[in-house]
């Protein structure tokens, strides 16, 4: 019985209790005032076995006093701890309580809040605490009411054609007569003010809005009263997009390097912004304005990752179109590899499948002398083996690369092999450590026998070094070089590094020199350098493109008569792309895709006096470039389909009706909405049907700010009206822009406290209304049952029935032995008794006896 882990359930002699104090902002200091008076009072009140603990809670719930018994508390001055006051979490706050008071002691929770619940749902809880026997009793706090000014809502059209005038509605609420001035702001701009008298209640202001320029324009109201309460809630939002021509953004790498091609657009008809891409502002909010995005020679480095991860969603998620135009900083030579520029191409920067004659071999050769260990914060070593692991990231799979280190003594650390395996190379870098002299010349002797027999179209070696060394005979090892192809590039790093000798080296190794007085700069320095070896990647010699593939961007346009072009960046086709045009070496020139909701085109040759001089005079050139822009606009908004947001306390309810044109439902649909919240997070929201015709779902408001939404329906039905295709076995039925704006939390929205939820929550759970604080710590509530184990008392009996199993086996003790037992216990206890009582009993006997004969009248 013992080993079954058996238990009894007894009730429990102590109590724990939960103060779950509200400190969001709708708790005025007044109220705070009176939670703390409460809370002392009420902790007067505990018994020497008891326990409390107070949970503070906002937008979320944090421990403020943990658990304990009555002789250990503090006098409660203050509340401590930082909560976000800006949402009411009651939930979280129950949720945590019930997870930190033990279940062996009778638990109360106590709740001193307004009710005014945005977040989570406290009754859920509630319904936990009540299967748990743990009652919740509140104490509604009810605010003294003050004047307020809030902003309810602005409105204005979600669409207008370019040239149409247009308002905005602002509704303010006032709990009084008063006076304010509202401001109007388009883009970050003030565009308006204007002073209004409110009357108490719901107030409706109408602003004229003069048309504004093509695009998404985000609006911002901004209410200012002398009599007010809190000025968060003085703010709205809206947004309304201007239709007109497609508006285009051309992002440029050089000042003035598109001129032709923004002339060729314009003449086309279409609306264009050229800036380069330190004037351009790239992000969502400022992409969405725009149908298509042309970057012209931009290398990656001129763009941040989140620069670029924004252009990648605007075409995935957002539908928006995208042209990328080579050149001599593009592509694989501008490092597109691995980012999400990259993977938002139709076309890959490595060369796969390529003849090494294509390819690279490279040898990076790194001082580990004693002096690389010095530098201002991090060591030369550091920044060297930071130099070569960035100078591997610009290299592909079939590029050779080899790390030798030296000091006094040359050591390969990773062999001139093809890196297959770029994290194994860059882990052995990551090995290097500074020790011992400096050797060039053995070094550099050792990198040219090692790379001078691989088969490579470029063999460069690269020299990092920060001090002196002995000379050599470089003049004939260089001139091998030469003869063999071999080239090569120096480093000085810091103040210390012989700058004439490594200057002399690059000069006769038909490379370059770098004087690395920073040696912060170091690692740029390796990229750059790298970046020239690996124009490999570009071929330069004239060709005529090869059409291989049909697109609405080549109609009309006779490609046989297309002018030769003198250039162009290698790179290798995705799998599901269309290759339109390639060059005499079968590389694509122009190629397309689908990516996501949007449409990407990549040309590898330039649209310059640099490898396309001779189309500048072409007769299609400005056709052809209107033709490849125009192919990534996306189709005009469906008017047919109209999308409704409702924000609703966390959530907001998107609402998608779909008709046809003759105003009929459209069913069975597959709806989704791809969401941007207000930090750029992206996430994808299903929207089920719910009706005919109507779809619905639910957006968490994870913050305030602007909320950007597209809507796509796909009907697995092929050759719908209207549609595109967009993914294996479905077709674009119709996409829509939508968006709405939180200006401020639902916290300062509704201000009233909300007792009837107070109520709920005890009525649920068993607990008190506005209790007592001197007897919030009386023993009122059934205790919670104690299992209490039972195993060590049955352990005891069974070892006690053991010593008289092995006595009766040993004694060999019979029945008869046991009535013996019997008898003598009843002698020396029973027996005893029974002597004791004998006398008593004469007595009654006689005194019975007496009343007999009485009776009978015998006297």
């Amino acid at each position: 019985a013992g080993l079954a882990g058996p238990r009894a359930t007894g009730q429990a002699d102590q109590q724990a209790v939960a103060f779950l104090v509200d400190v969001s902002d709708s708790v005025t200091p007044e109220l705070r005032e009176r939670q703390l008076g409460w809370l002392r009072e009420a902790m007067d009140g505990m018994a020497e076995r008891d326990q409390a603990m107070i949970v503070a809670f906002g937008d979320q719930a944090v421990v403020e006093r943990p658990l304990v018994p009555a002789a250990g508390r503090a006098p409660i001055q203050s509340i401590a701890s930082l909560v976000g006051g800006g949402k009411t979490d009651i939930a979280s706050a129950i949720r945590l309580a019930l997870a930190t008071m033990p279940s062996t002691m009778a638990r109360k929770i106590v709740l001193l809040s307004d009710g005014n619940e945005n977040v989570g749902k406290a009754i859920d809880q509630a319904r936990i605490a009540d299967a748990a026997r743990v009652p919740i009793s509140v104490v509604p706090l009810t605010p003294q009411p003050g004047p307020e000014v809030l902003v309810r809502q602005l409105e204005t059209p979600t669409f207008v054609r370019e040239g149409e005038s247009f308002s905005a509605t602002v509704t303010v609420e006032a709990n009084g007569d008063t006076s304010a001035r509202v401001h109007l702001l388009a883009d970050g701009r003030l565009i308006g003010s204007q002073n209004v008298d409110l009357t108490q209640g719901t107030n409706s202001i109408v602003l004229p809005q003069e048309p504004l320029g093509q695009g998404f324009h985000l609006f911002r109201v901004q209410v200012e009263s002398r009599d007010d309460g809190f000025v968060q809630n003085n703010e709205g939002g809206s947004y309304t997009v201007v239709t007109g021509k497609p508006r285009i953004l051309l992002i440029e790498g050089e000042t003035g390097e598109t001129r032709y091609l923004a002339d060729a657009l314009r003449s086309a008809g279409l609306e264009l912004d050229v800036k380069t891409t330190a004037e351009a502002i790239i992000d969502l909010p400022t992409l969405r304005g725009y149908e298509s995005v042309v970057l012209a020679n931009v290398p990656a480095a001129q763009l941040s990752a989140t620069q670029m991860g924004a252009v990648n969603s605007y075409v995935q998620n957002l539908g928006g179109g995208l042209v990328v135009i080579g050149g001599e900083k593009s592509y694989g030579v501008g490092r597109y590899n691995r980012t999400p520029l990259e993977e938002a191409l139709p076309v890959r920067m490595d060369l796969r499948g390529r003849t090494l004659s294509a390819s690279v071999a490279l040898v990076l050769v790194i001082d580990v002398s004693g002096s690389m260990a010095g530098g201002p914060g991090s060591s030369k070593m550091d920044l060297a083996k930071e130099a070569a692991i960035r100078a591997t990231e610009l290299l592909s799979e079939q590029d050779q690369v080899g790390v030798l280190a030296f000091d006094d003594t040359n050591k390969w650390v990773h062999q001139p092999t093809f890196l297959t395996d770029q994290p194994a190379v860059q882990a052995a870098i990551g090995t290097l450590a500074p020790g011992g002299g400096t050797a060039i010349y053995p070094a550099v002797e050792a990198a040219y026998q090692a790379i001078a027999p691989l088969e490579a179209k470029v063999k460069h070696i690269l020299l990092m070094t920060d001090g002196l060394a002995p000379n050599g005979p470089y003049d004939e090892l260089t001139q091998q070089m030469r003869q063999n192809g071999v080239t090569l590039s120096t480093i000085g790093i810091g103040s210390d590094a012989d700058f004439g000798l490594l200057r002399r080296l690059a000069d006769l190794g038909q490379g370059r020199y770098f004087e690395g007085n920073d040696p912060f700069e170091v690692p740029q320095m390796v990229v750059k350098d790298t970046q020239e070896v690996a124009r490999a990647a570009i071929v330069e010699e004239p060709f005529r493109p090869t059409q291989v593939g049909a697109s609405p961007i080549l109609e009309g346009i006779d490609v046989a008569q297309m002018p030769p072009l003198l250039g162009y960046v290698s790179t290798t086709p995705k799998p599901t792309s269309q290759v339109l045009l390639i060059s005499k070496e079968v590389d694509p020139v122009l190629s397309e895709w689908q990516y996501g909701l949007g449409h990407v085109v990549a040309w590898t040759s330039d649209a310059k006096n640099r490898w396309a001089q001779d189309w500048l005079t072409w007769p299609d050139f400005s056709r052809f470039w209107a033709q490849v822009v125009k192919r990534t606009i996306p189709n005009p908004v469906d008017r047919n389909l109209q999308v409704q947001i409702t924000p609703e306390g966390a959530t907001a309810r998107v609402t998608v009706d779909a008709v046809t044109d003759e105003k009929t439902y459209q069913n069975f649909l597959e709806t989704r909405a791809t969401v941007v919240d207000p930090t750029n997070a992206q996430s994808q929201l299903a929207l089920p049907q719910v009706a005919p015709g109507r779809y619905e779902g639910r957006i968490p408001i994870t913050t305030e700010g602007a909320y950007f939404l597209n809507v796509v329906q796909t009907s697995a039905e092929p050759g719908a009206p209207g549609a595109q295709g967009s993914a294996p076995g479905a077709q674009n039925w119709a996409s829509r822009p939508a968006g709405f704006v939180v200006p401020y939390s639902p916290e300062y929205r509704d201000l009233r406290a909300n007792p009837e939820l107070l109520h709920q929550l005890a009525r649920l759970t068993g607990g008190k209304i506005m209790p007592d604080p001197r007897e919030v710590f009386a023993l009122d509530q059934p205790a919670t049952g104690q299992p209490r184990e039972l195993w060590p008392w049955l352990l005891a009996l069974a070892a006690l029935l053991f010593v008289f199993d092995v006595a009766a086996r040993r004694l060999r003790l019979g029945w008869m032995d046991a009535e013996l037992a019997w008898a003598y216990v009843q002698d020396r206890w029973l027996g005893r008794a029974q002597r004791a009582a004998a006398p008593a009993a004469a007595k009654l006997l006689a005194a019975k006896g007496r009343i007999s004969l009485e009776g009978a009248g015998i006297a």
